[in-house]
């Protein structure tokens, strides 16, 4: 294991320890999540997107339901991700407008909903107009490093999204408490261009 690999899995469980913490008050997650979701929905970015890709979210990890809610209101078109099962790679089911988000999604691994297979699929190459990307992840910093749990789903999705002609931004989504000063990166870790928190929402820049 590399010096930032170390480094990763042990950033990775003080946050895991963070999350905990604060998820133990239940209405706590709940009123920072839907603070972050309105955030996100106040955002224009996030207002002109066409499509907007967002997530499930694992017990304690900030909830973006409300905003996947809002998106499809609002018409526009969303799309929650499936893993493949024995890969590290995932798709993108586009969601039905219309019909309530339980009734397309079904329990999968690591006690997360993921969307049914009879949805249609958004291949992340054709993707067009402007894409809003909500992504969760471990850890975040201001200037947009991200941690995820270590297998590169979204890593690997969002480099194949932006092989696309779509304009994309991507939003980093998680409580305050997962923000940090640092995070160990590499080359293949793709930064942020927002991140949302139940603080508030802002752009990241990343050190010149």
């Amino acid at each position: 294991m590399s010096r930032i690999q170390e480094e990763k899995r042990a950033l990775r469980k003080a946050m895991h320890e963070k999350q905990r913490q604060f998820c133990a008050l239940s209405s706590r997650k709940v009123e920072a999540s839907a603070a972050a979701c309105k955030a996100v929905a106040e955002y224009p970015a996030y207002k002109e997107a066409d499509t907007i890709l967002a997530y499930m979210a694992m017990p304690e990890e900030a909830d973006c339901s409300s905003l996947i809610e809002d998106a499809l209101a609002s018409g526009k078109r969303v799309a929650i991700p499936r893993i493949r099962p024995g890969t590290c790679d995932m798709d993108f089911f586009i969601l039905e407008k219309g019909k309530p988000l339980t009734e397309q999604t079904e329990t999968g691994p690591w006690n997360i909903q993921e969307p049914r297979t009879t949805l249609p699929v958004l291949e992340p190459e054709d993707a067009q107009g402007a894409v809003c990307m909500i992504v969760p992840g471990v850890a975040f910093t201001q200037a947009g490093a991200r941690l995820g749990h270590g297998k590169g789903f979204y890593d690997r999705y969002i480099s194949r999204l932006q092989k696309s002609r779509a304009r994309i931004l991507l939003c980093g989504f998680c409580f305050s408490v997962q923000c940090t000063d640092s995070v160990p990166t590499e080359s293949c870790d793709v930064p942020m261009d927002a991140l949302a928190t139940e603080h508030g929402i802002c752009a990241c820049h990343s050190p010149q």
